[in-house]
């Protein structure tokens, strides 16, 4: 299960990473984004060192046993260090954001240095793949570096849960207050990992054993991580996926409005401004969908417009074939106007109003043809 949780986040983590990281020389200049690549970056990394082959292959290369549960480490630490430069620059001007952060900044260094000191004279005599933790809070006095990584991942989330929880409550942008309400959800998961691995110190030299709640452990920090990302990456990724929704909605709308365009088109011709495409073709338009949107609820107006004046000057020695059709089309018109409950057209009502009007009265008029075939 573990495993298995941290490929996923590794998966979710990279995949974003090399999004970002695609889009980084553009704007090389912003360091909010390239503080929120390095944040990402970190994370997928702290995760791809823990897999079992490239966990015995880095300690191989390096003649260093859990050398990459050190670099895992020291992963993390960087990716909280990250952290706090994107709490800083989203909660406080750009000034006060850069004091604050360098306080921060020469903190997560002296720890992460700390870290690897400590770890380097205190080396791990054993190779322990998946209960390296649990093995040496056993024998703490040997791994104190152990001590310098839990308290650093629990004062540094406990600051983000705290940033985050208060300037969501009075953050303007949606997606900004979205993004720091599921980034202190996600710290909170995280804030249970340290808090459980703060119970493995104490237990450990007491000779007590948790290694039954090793998988709510990882479950807690990996989802907490996950969560955290997600929670990061919202505010500039928000806007894309609100655009997206739109776009969705509007090529539905388009192509449920399309029996209707097509018969009124068909009977009143010269209102729409170019020839009429296929049902296929109409499908494949996804480019500009509002555009094509607009476009089809104006000519559909139009149309209905146009046939009613068509309908009211035939000559009763005109084409009766002509005449019929476009009657035929009126009273089936009027009939799904009924079906549908509607009285008029929505002339009082915005182009949202207008849409979900017409949207209506195509889906009655599809089921009064249905009914009539």
């Amino acid at each position: 299960m573990t495993d298995a949780l941290h490929l996923t986040c590794l998966i979710v983590g990279g995949t974003v990473f090399l999004c970002r990281a695609w889009a980084l020389p553009s704007r090389a200049h912003d360091t909010v984004a390239v503080a929120l690549c390095v944040y990402v970056g970190l994370s997928a990394l702290s995760y791809l060192v823990l897999l079992p082959p490239v966990y015995v292959s880095i300690d191989r290369w390096a003649g260093l046993r859990n050398c990459a549960g050190m670099g895992s480490g020291v992963s993390v630490l960087g990716l909280t260090v990250a952290q706090q430069y994107l709490l800083m620059h989203w909660t406080y001007p750009r000034s006060v954001a850069r004091r604050r952060f360098r306080r921060r900044l020469a903190l997560g260094l002296v720890v992460i240095v700390t870290y690897v000191v400590t770890f380097l004279v205190f080396a791990p005599g054993q190779e322990r793949l998946h209960d390296f933790y649990l093995e040496y809070t056993h024998r703490l006095f040997q791994a104190p570096y152990l001590v310098i990584y839990t308290l650093a991942c629990l004062g540094g989330q406990a600051d983000v849960v705290r940033h985050c929880w208060r300037y969501a409550a009075i953050s303007r942008g949606t997606w900004l207050r979205r993004g720091m309400l599921t980034t202190a959800v996600g710290g909170v998961l995280i804030l249970g990992y340290a808090a459980m691995r703060v119970a493995d110190l104490v237990a450990g030299p007491l000779g007590y054993d948790l290694r039954g709640m090793e998988p709510v452990v990882w479950l807690c920090g990996d989802v907490g991580s996950a969560l955290s990302l997600i929670g990061w990456m919202l505010p500039t990724m928000g806007e894309r996926l609100s655009a997206a929704v739109r776009w969705v909605h509007a090529y539905r709308i388009h192509g449920h409005l399309y029996p209707l365009w097509r018969a009124l088109q068909e009977e009143v011709p010269g209102v729409a401004l170019g020839p009429q495409p296929s049902r296929l073709a109409d499908r494949l338009r996804v480019r500009r969908i509002d555009f094509w949107l607009h476009r089809r609820v104006i000519e559909i107006h139009d149309a209905r417009r146009a046939l009613h004046l068509a309908s009211a000057a035939d000559d009763p020695g005109g084409p009766p074939g002509r005449e019929r059709g476009r009657s035929a089309l009126l009273a089936a018109l009027r009939r799904a106007d009924q079906r549908a409950g509607f009285v008029s057209s929505p002339r009082d009502r915005d182009f949202d109003g207008e849409v979900e009007w017409l949207t209506g009265l195509a889906k009655a008029f599809l089921a009064e043809r249905r009914v009539a075939s």
